[in-house]
């Protein structure tokens, strides 16, 4: 007997001790406070890429570009400088528009006169001789004309074609001419500026260039009509 009830005590303990371990486990899990079975920080269930999350940057509207090849858009206007090439001078030819070719000559008194040192003034360049009767007539239109305009610079260049200083310089004397009057005894300048008929006169501008040719006498009206247009910027 005392066997057979040492038998039954040793199952009945084992049944107690399980059911006193389940009866621990139980109270363990509920005596917690939900929040401890969570994970603090939790893994998202889709993957974050820090890249991807962050927002990109909106692009620049087309229409808001400078669009450098629309026919609408003005090409800047390039600023001068100072390195900037002059503008170039005409060719030289005895021709309206051209740049009057140079030339030295004495004068009466033996002085030696060039037409590019009075660049920057506007001059008369006529070609006569004391032979000629409309070389005559137009003297005192040259002489009043070369005084009135004295202080805009013009000046009156005559030169007389292969005629000695001793036939010309009285009739200068006589006439009153004031202005130079310049020899050209092989008359070179003549044939360089082709001068066919006499008088031939030259006006040109301040920058060296033949603004206009005239054949025949000239008379005051018309040489005011050809300052004014030099003076003008013609």
């Amino acid at each position: 007997m005392h066997s057979s009830r040492k038998g039954q005590s040793i199952p009945g303990r084992l049944v107690g001790l399980g059911l006193l371990l389940l009866a621990l486990s139980t109270s363990s899990c509920s005596g917690l406070p939900s929040a401890t079975l969570e994970n603090p920080n939790p893994i998202p269930l889709t993957p974050t890429n820090p890249r991807a999350a962050a927002p990109s940057p909106s692009p620049t509207p087309i229409l808001d570009a400078p669009t450098p090849e629309s026919p609408t858009a003005p090409a800047p206007t390039p600023t001068p400088t100072p390195s900037d090439p002059t503008p170039t001078p005409p060719p030289v030819a005895p021709q309206e528009g051209f740049t009057a070719p140079d030339f030295s000559l004495l004068d009466l008194q033996g002085n030696e006169f060039t037409l590019r040192q009075f660049r920057g003034r506007p001059v008369l360049v006529n070609f006569w001789t004391t032979w000629c009767p409309y070389c005559v007539e137009e003297m005192q239109a040259l002489e009043k004309t070369y005084r009135r305009y004295a202080d805009e610079g013009l000046v009156v260049l005559a030169i007389n074609i292969q005629e000695r200083t001793d036939t010309v310089k009285p009739f200068a004397q006589e006439q009153g001419l004031t202005f130079p009057i310049l020899l050209d005894e092989n008359a070179s300048v003549t044939r360089t500026y082709f001068t066919i008929a006499i008088p031939t006169s030259f006006f040109i501008n301040p920058q060296g260039v033949i603004s206009v040719i005239h054949l025949g006498p000239l008379t005051e009206e018309m040489i005011d009509v050809y300052m004014t247009d030099i003076l003008n910027g013609g």
